[in-house]
């Protein structure tokens, strides 16, 4: 770590208010105003819109976007590969990802899936700002294993990016609210006739298994898919989910790999604890893993990642 660095982080713990303040003043003499809720994205023609007095929104809008940039080389890189007829983003957020690209002309529909209400008013400016809004199409809903169904939303009221179905996830300070939810298997077929290639990420706090299991319609339509989902083995063990029928779904549907933040594969046999604990160390054993429909996609995926 180099002195300026170490420095830096030394004041950024005695001084945090100050640290704040100073990063805000930086951000508005960057973008000429005071704390502007949409900065211009780096490798694509469009702006980011986001909250500038959320802790997430306020990195994602300082930073262009930069951050999570091991899943948007996957991002990329599997619409490159597959070329898919559907694209969906569930757990959207502020959309850093959805928005991050411009997609095929193969794609049909592009769907962006976000419980969060209070979200979505950004999520639809940065939409209209888009080249591809036309095929974009945002869901305020919840995905999940049922259609229509209420459910307690905990909104975090420090930060958007830790908002969660889940009650036992570390949200310190959250809002319930009550959303409806949406199974992706009906969302699909209420506007698609029929589709062979899909490109999907999933991240939703430990609410993945129910997500996974509202897609299994489309799953057993043995599609070629590609996807990426966060992995938490304590979010899943302390909202009480069936960790190993979960896996066992998983290796049903997909063959595997492990994507690290320095933009590492790591290829399983099968999706197991023991497995990814060999090449995962973090307290709460949190990896993001990739799903492919089958082994010879999962081969052209890997052998065209750059890293």
């Amino acid at each position: 770590m180099s002195t300026f660095t170490a420095m830096k982080a030394f004041l950024q713990r005695r001084f945090p208010d100050l640290f704040r303040w100073y990063r805000k003043v930086k951000y508005s003499v960057r973008e000429q105003r005071w704390m502007p809720d949409n900065t211009q994205l780096k490798g694509v023609n469009t702006r980011l819109f986001a909250d500038p007095y959320d802790p997430r929104g306020f990195n994602l809008l300082s930073n262009r976007s930069a951050l999570q940039p091991h899943i948007k080389q996957y991002w990329s890189h599997a619409l490159y590969v597959l070329q898919p007829e559907v694209v969906i983003d569930c757990g959207v957020n502020y959309g850093e990802i959805l928005f991050s690209v411009e997609y095929p002309e193969q794609t049909k529909a592009i769907y962006g899936i976000e419980a969060n209400p209070a979200l979505h008013t950004y999520l639809d400016q940065s939409r209209k700002h888009h080249p591809d809004y036309d095929r974009i199409q945002l869901v305020n809903k919840l995905a999940g294993e049922h259609d229509d169904a209420s459910i307690t939303f905990y909104i975090d009221k420090q930060s958007s990016g830790r908002s969660s179905a889940q009650p036992n996830n570390f949200v310190k300070d959250a809002h319930p609210t009550v959303v409806t939810s949406i199974r992706i298997d009906k969302l699909i077929s209420g506007n698609i006739a029929s589709f062979s290639s899909l490109v999907f990420k999933i991240d939703v706090e430990g609410y993945e298994p129910p997500v996974l299991r509202g897609m299994t319609g489309i799953l057993e339509d043995g599609i070629q898919a590609i996807g990426c989902i966060e992995f938490n083995l304590s979010f899943l063990q302390q909202n009480d989910m069936d960790v190993e029928a979960y896996l066992r779904f998983i290796n049903l549907f997909f063959v595997v790999a492990l994507l690290t933040p320095q933009c590492d594969i790591l290829e399983l046999e099968k999706l197991e604890i023991n497995a990814i604990r060999k090449h995962i160390s973090n307290d709460h054993l949190e990896v993001d893993i990739l799903l492919f429909s089958d082994v010879s996609l999962r081969q052209k995926f890997v052998e065209g990642f750059i890293r």
